[in-house]
C-alpha cells in the first residue's frame, strides 16, 4: 500500500511545484510591469534634426521650477483676434510634425514636447504633464493677452487626456479629442487581461471622472478599426461630457492613419471656425 502510494505523492509534489513555478512567474511579471510601466506608457521619440531646422523660427524653450526644459514651437498669427490651438501628442509622437497641417488653420499654435520627448528635458508622468500643460496655457495666453474663450485644445490618444483634464480646470472655447478614451486604466485592462491593471497603473489619466464638470463643446475623431483604442471608448466618453459633443467616425481609419483620411483636417479647421468668436480660423 505504502510502495503503492509513492507514485502518487510524487505527482502531488510535481503540481505543487508546478503552481508555485507558476505563481512565481506570475508575481514576477507584476513586478516587471509595474518597474516599467513608464517605458510602456511614455514612449518617448527624439526630435529629428531636419525638422528643428525647418521650424527654427518658431522654437521657443521655457523653463519650469525643477529645473525642466520644455522644448516646444509657438507660432503666432497676424490676423486680429485668431484663436490659439494648443496641440498635445500621443505615448510615442514627437509632435513638430503637426505645425504643417495645423498651419492651415489662421490660429495661433503652441506645441510642446512632453518631458523626455524631442528636445524636452526631464521625466514624463502623468501628474508631470497636467501641471506642465496648465503652466504653459496660462503663461501664453497671459503674455500674449489671449482670451480662453478663443483658446482650444487638441489632444491625440494619450493627449486627449491631458486635454480634457485642461478643459475641466479652465474655460477653454473647445476641445478636439483624435482617438480618445474614457479611462486609461480599463484601456489597459483591456489590453491586459490577465494583469491587475487598477493595482499597478501610475498613470491612470481618468477622463470619464472629468467628463461631466465639462460644459464647453467637443469635436471627437474617431478610427472605426482602431485596435489601439477602440472607438467605443471615446463614444463613452462622449456619453459622459457635459457641454455639446460631436463625433465623427471613420469607419476605414485605425489608430495610425486616421490623419491621412479624406475629411480628417478639413473637420478640425470647421469645428475651430464654428467655434471661434469671431469666426477667423481658416485662410
Amino acid at each position: 500500500m505504502s510502495s503503492a502510494s509513492k507514485p502518487g505523492r510524487a505527482a502531488m509534489a510535481w503540481w505543487i511545484s508546478l503552481l508555485w513555478f507558476c505563481l512565481l512567474g506570475y508575481l514576477a511579471l507584476i513586478g516587471l510591469t509595474y518597474l516599467f510601466q513608464d517605458s510602456l506608457v511614455f514612449q518617448q521619440r527624439a526630435l529629428d534634426p531636419a525638422d528643428q531646422q525647418r521650424w527654427q523660427a518658431y522654437q521657443v524653450e521655457f523653463n519650469r521650477e525643477d529645473g525642466t526644459r520644455l522644448h516646444g514651437w509657438f507660432r503666432q498669427s497676424t490676423a486680429e483676434g485668431a484663436p490659439l490651438l494648443i496641440y498635445y501628442g500621443g505615448n510615442a509622437e514627437e509632435i513638430s510634425w503637426n505645425l504643417e497641417p495645423l498651419g492651415r488653420f489662421n490660429a495661433s499654435l503652441l506645441l510642446i514636447n512632453y518631458r523626455g520627448y524631442g528636445h524636452s528635458s526631464g521625466k514624463p508622468s502623468e501628474a508631470a504633464l497636467k501641471e506642465d500643460a496648465l503652466w504653459l496655457l496660462d503663461l501664453i495666453t497671459t503674455e500674449y493677452q489671449i482670451p480662453l474663450e478663443r483658446t482650444f485644445v487638441m489632444g491625440r490618444s494619450l493627449g486627449s487626456g491631458i486635454a480634457a483634464y485642461v478643459a475641466a480646470e479652465r474655460a477653454v472655447a473647445a476641445s478636439i479629442l483624435v482617438t480618445p478614451y474614457d479611462n486609461f486604466v480599463a484601456l489597459g485592462q483591456l489590453h491586459y487581461p490577465w494583469l491587475p491593471v487598477d493595482w499597478l497603473a501610475k498613470h491612470r489619466f481618468e477622463s470619464d471622472r472629468l467628463a461631466a464638470q465639462i460644459d464647453s463643446p467637443v469635436l471627437s475623431l474617431l478610427a472605426g478599426k482602431d485596435r489601439i483604442v477602440p472607438p467605443e471608448r471615446g463614444r463613452r466618453l462622449m456619453s459622459l461630457w457635459g457641454g455639446e459633443t460631436e463625433i465623427l467616425e471613420f469607419e476605414r481609419a485605425d489608430h495610425i492613419d486616421i490623419t491621412d483620411q479624406p475629411g480628417y483636417w478639413e473637420a478640425i479647421g470647421r469645428f475651430i471656425d464654428q467655434h471661434s468668436p469671431n469666426r477667423t480660423s481658416r485662410h
